[in-house]
């Protein structure tokens, strides 16, 4: 039996049974209804704001990995741009040296001033001024490669114009070395094979059979002539011009004479054993204004950079020298 209702009368004092009709009831339903959808736009709001949906979680995920790539992407990035950097600044001082005038602005310079610059746009304009100000900036770089060509024109005449100085810088191996195996000792302070301490070794040695043919590196004038049994033993000196010389030491037969003059590629002796020597080897030195320097940054004219790299690391765990 359901539940009746009851309301007080006060002309005859007494309760009467009060009617419920349709729109009772459907007040009622109405009521229901609203407090149920407030009681579920409630629970949808705290659930919103203290709990995950598994597609926000999958998005979350997604985010934190990332964020986590990109983190790995700067650091790989400051790393390249410290090695850029390095190599920017050899790059500058060998212009400066060959052509004796100042580089002009590096495309890694104009290329990290344009990523500057378009994430700056694309923070403060959104895509669409993005867009605008990229074809822009795109207009710009063809104007900019105009000017480039331009420069690129003047360091071809450069190039031309100190052309025969170039012939001067040594600029390739002593001895025929094609698969990079005859070096065997670097430049730097190594352990002498006579004396066992650590001393400056101002040269490179190249490992190879008597008799092999020793070469000129660039072009120049034969200094001096030099046969002993001690120290360097049978040595050729060739100056090239007013900055570079060449000394090529532990010779068997020595193929040219002093004042001689002599092209890149022309023989000038044959490896040999002679004077203070540990096994037969060609001893190979670059001197600049005077000082030595290491050969190892002339040899660009014969060798790409990754082969001068596998040479270095055949001879880095090798600490004594031949001579």
């Amino acid at each position: 039996m359901g539940i009746r209702k009851y309301q007080f009368n006060r002309e005859s004092l007494s309760y009467t049974q009060v009617e419920r009709g349709l729109r009772w009831y459907v007040g009622l339903v109405c009521k229901l209804f609203l407090a149920g959808l407030a009681l579920a736009v409630l629970v949808y709001v705290v659930f919103s704001l203290f709990a995950y949906t598994p597609h926000e979680r999958r998005l979350a995920l997604a985010r934190a990995a990332l964020d986590s790539a990109v983190a790995e992407l700067n650091a790989k990035y400051d790393q390249v741009a410290t090695v850029i950097a390095d190599i920017e600044s050899r790059d500058r001082s060998i212009y400066r040296t060959i052509f004796e005038s100042e580089p002009s602005q590096s495309d890694a310079e104009a290329a990290e001033q344009a990523v500057t610059k378009l994430y700056q746009q694309l923070a403060s304009e959104g895509k669409e001024q993005l867009l605008q100000r990229t074809k822009g900036i795109l207009r710009g770089l063809d104007t900019l490669s105009a000017v480039q060509s331009m420069r690129f024109d003047t360091v071809m005449r450069l190039a031309r114009q100190r052309g025969d100085e170039v012939r001067y810088i040594p600029s390739v191996q002593p001895v025929d070395n094609g698969k990079l195996t005859s070096f065997v000792a670097s430049f730097g302070r190594r352990v002498h094979p006579f004396y066992k301490v650590l001393r400056m070794h101002t040269g490179v040695d190249y490992a190879l059979p008597v008799g092999s043919p020793v070469y000129a590196t660039a072009d120049g004038r034969v200094e001096s002539v030099r046969q002993s049994q001690r120290g360097y033993g049978n040595m050729v000196t060739v100056s090239h011009g007013a900055l570079y010389t060449t000394v090529y030491a532990h010779l068997s037969k020595i193929s040219v004479r002093p004042g001689q003059t002599v092209s890149r590629g022309d023989e000038v002796g044959e490896v040999g054993d002679s004077g203070l020597s540990m096994a037969p080897h060609l001893h190979y030195e670059v001197l600049f204004d005077g000082a030595p320097v290491d050969p190892l940054n002339y040899f660009f004219g014969e060798l790409p950079p990754h082969e001068i790299e596998q040479m270095v690391r055949n001879v880095s765990q090798r600490g004594q020298t031949l001579d």
